[in-house]
């Protein structure tokens, strides 16, 4: 598929327009890609990817599957500059064990709602709030089904750790943003830290 937008559908490009406050370049990219996987009111399916089109953006990007019981995630792939914050690689970890006992509740929260509605969410400011110097970036979430469910979330993140001066005037807080996939409107989430 593409990371071109000029090669999406009218469709898709339509939805395309509603994340105009994605700032990095890696992230629209993925973004893109993504859109280019889906089609009428379906979302694409894990099989449907071929990781080609984001490897200039590999040490960005990560997916996380559910767990049957729904209780947390497993990581699946992260690119260093994705382990690099938590000092341990992610693949083979849970987001309960790569994500602070009091940050965990909050963070599944928006890992589920990706999932639930299903929406793709952006997440601009701070971030790994809950460490002693935390990052300022973006991250992108985004729902892929497996066997017509979703189950997993295809995710890109940029932060100042990894991009040298980058993000150096983001707030000191975090904006979340929910973009339902095929309907309604967004909802903004501003936490202060």
């Amino acid at each position: 598929m593409t990371t071109d937008e000029n090669d999406l559908s009218l469709e898709m490009r339509s939805l395309l327009s509603r994340f105009a406050h994605i700032k990095s370049d890696p992230l629209k990219k993925a973004l893109v890609y993504w859109l280019s996987l889906c089609s009428e009111e379906r979302l694409p399916e894990l099989r449907d990817f071929n990781p080609a089109p984001l490897l200039d953006y590999a040490e960005h990007t990560w997916l996380v599957r559910r767990t049957e019981d729904g209780a947390d995630y497993d990581y699946i792939e992260a690119g260093h500059d994705i382990s690099s914050p938590s000092a341990n690689t992610l693949p083979g970890r849970t987001l309960a064990e790569a994500t602070a006992p009091d940050a965990f509740p909050r963070v599944k929260r928006y890992f589920d709602r990706t999932l639930d509605t299903p929406c793709i969410t952006h997440v601009t400011g701070q971030l790994y709030s809950e460490r002693s110097e935390p990052a300022r970036g973006e991250r992108l979430m985004m729902p892929v089904l497996e066997d017509g469910t979703p189950r997993y979330i295809l995710g890109i993140t940029v932060h100042n750790l990894a991009l040298d001066g980058a993000f150096r005037n983001a707030p000191n807080r975090q904006v979340l943003t929910h973009t339902p996939i095929f309907s309604g409107p967004s909802s903004v989430t501003i936490r202060a830290l």
